[in-house]
């Protein structure tokens, strides 16, 4: 039931209106939990987009995932610090920032051992060198797009874990 109330009998200023909603029925508990996979995990996401609005997007899309993005840049230097400082389990990267390619962010991806995939509005054009071969999803692209190519460059479609070494090994 949907109720007004009002403490003035006409509109107008200093007028008060009182809101309210309530339920029928109270909603089960854990009901936000309903419909997630029992065994995805959270991977933390580094991300590199020099366009606001297409990084925003893209942000949304990673935590409708049920992935987390922990860090963003919009430069070339922004994000080499970030990538030698964040802890992340995955960075995807715009080839094309402001201009200038991608290269120097994804070569301290690459030296800390860390997946990495491209973002582009051109295809594969423009992959940095050395980086050839690498997965590029193309701009704009779609939740599904999205989804697997996260799926496909994380180890085993989720972030990799710490492993203990076994006894005697150095």
């Amino acid at each position: 039931m949907h109720f007004v109330t009002s403490d003035a009998d006409v509109p107008g200023p200093g007028a008060a209106y009182n809101c309210g909603l309530t339920s029928a029925q109270r909603a089960p508990d854990g009901w936000f939990k309903q419909g997630l996979r029992q065994d995805m995990t959270q991977a933390s996401i580094f991300l590199v987009e020099d366009e606001a609005l297409i990084r925003m997007m893209l942000v949304d899309m990673v935590e409708e995932l049920g992935h987390r993005v922990i860090a963003e840049a919009g430069s070339i230097e922004e994000g080499r610090s970030l990538a030698e400082i964040e802890g992340y389990d995955l960075a995807i990267l715009d080839i094309n920032l402001q201009g200038i390619n991608v290269h120097p962010v994804a070569e301290v991806v690459r030296s800390r051992g860390l997946p990495l995939f491209f973002l582009s509005g051109y295809g594969s054009a423009g992959v940095p060198d050395g980086f050839e071969g690498m997965p590029v999803l193309i701009k704009p692209c779609s939740l599904d797009a999205l989804k697997r190519i996260i799926d496909a460059v994380l180890p085993n479609g989720e972030p990799e874990k710490p492993q203990d070494k076994p006894a005697g090994a150095s």
